[in-house]
């Protein structure tokens, strides 16, 4: 039977220094220190967050962080937060016994846990230590390669807006420990939000962000009205965020693909594909013969060809695909049914 015990009753930064750890004191520890807005807790090298759902004063002062921990060792850096773990990652990159090999940081979570915020808070941290170790190196070159630098870490901090629920950063480094590149590698793109989002949850933001953020000719352009219109984004039966200013962040979307080299061209494909994704939430089917119901069209009412157009199809093209169903049989033959 497990029991208590008085290790249960401290506020331990790190649940692992608890005895006779389980269930209950775990969550009452983790309850105690969220009520005084402590939302990290170490389990050794595990990082526990509960999202506060609130802005908490100077949570995120890297200047002062960094101040605080400068003269620690790595073994010392153990004030639960993720600056904490951006900084041992980045250290044992640059000073640690496998110097120079490379780290990952993984963010993981139930949807609404803070992943999203919590991944920007750890880039930015490390760019501001790229830019530290940049400074401290000066040298022969030193304004061709700063200037080099600071562009990577703009870009890297600017990619949070366009990746930010599609894909994970991982930062390249030289033995400086100054940023020298980035990559990205696609992971955990949930599908399913797209046509089926959680109740009390919105679809991608980059929705309601368009519909908020293009002027009154394009939205024209592209036939798209308030985002209430559409069955994608009321589904979740959750439209706004409060504190969210969705025609604010579309700015700062388009600023970062401005920088980011995206062309007006290619945004403007983009839209194109985002307003026929809500389109086609909204389309519905009829039997192609009243009697028959073994075949299916779209309904009358659905714009075929806008959204066609807009994905740069033709429109019989589109309406085969929507509702034929293909299938590769084990030999290989395909087999091409109507829906």
């Amino acid at each position: 039977m497990l029991g208590f015990d008085p290790s249960h009753l401290v506020d331990h930064a790190d649940i692992a220094q608890m005895n006779n750890m389980h269930e209950a004191p775990l969550m009452s520890v983790l309850h105690r220190r969220y009520l005084i807005d402590a939302i990290y807790t170490f389990t050794t090298d595990i990082l526990i967050s509960i999202n506060p759902y609130k802005s908490i004063p100077m949570l995120y002062d890297i200047a002062g962080f960094m101040a605080a921990s400068k003269a620690k060792l790595d073994c010392e850096l153990k004030s639960p937060h993720l600056f904490s773990i951006a900084e041992k990652a980045y250290r044992d990159m640059r000073l640690g016994k496998q110097r120079d090999t490379a780290q990952s940081i993984v963010v993981s979570g139930e949807s609404g846990a803070g992943k999203t915020e919590a991944s920007k808070h750890i880039m930015k941290y490390l760019a501001v230590a790229s830019r530290q170790a940049d400074e401290s190196s000066k040298g022969v070159g030193h304004a061709a390669t700063t200037s080099l630098h600071e562009k990577i870490e703009e870009c890297v901090l600017l990619s949070n807006f366009v990746l930010e629920s599609f894909g994970n950063a991982k930062i390249l480094y030289d033995q400086d420990g100054r940023m020298c590149g980035v990559s990205i590698k696609h992971f955990l793109l949930e599908k399913t939000r797209i046509v089926l989002p959680e109740t009390n949850e919105r679809n991608y933001h980059v929705f309601y962000q368009m519909l908020a953020g293009l002027d009154a000719l394009e939205l024209a352009e592209l036939e798209l009205v308030a985002p209430d219109e559409y069955e994608y984004l009321t589904s979740g039966n959750c439209i706004g965020i409060d504190g969210v200013d969705d025609a604010a962040d579309f700015c700062g979307l388009r600023t970062a693909m401005d920088k980011l080299g995206f062309t007006s061209a290619t945004q403007r494909e983009l839209f194109q594909v985002l307003a026929a994704i809500l389109k086609l939430g909204n389309a519905s089917f009829v039997p192609v013969h009243p009697q028959d119901r073994e075949a299916c069209q779209f309904a009358p009412e659905v714009p075929l060809e806008k959204i066609a157009q807009l994905l740069g199809v033709q429109a019989a093209d589109l309406e085969q695909k929507m509702t034929t169903q293909t299938t590769v049989t084990g030999r290989g033959s395909i087999l091409h049914m109507k829906l």
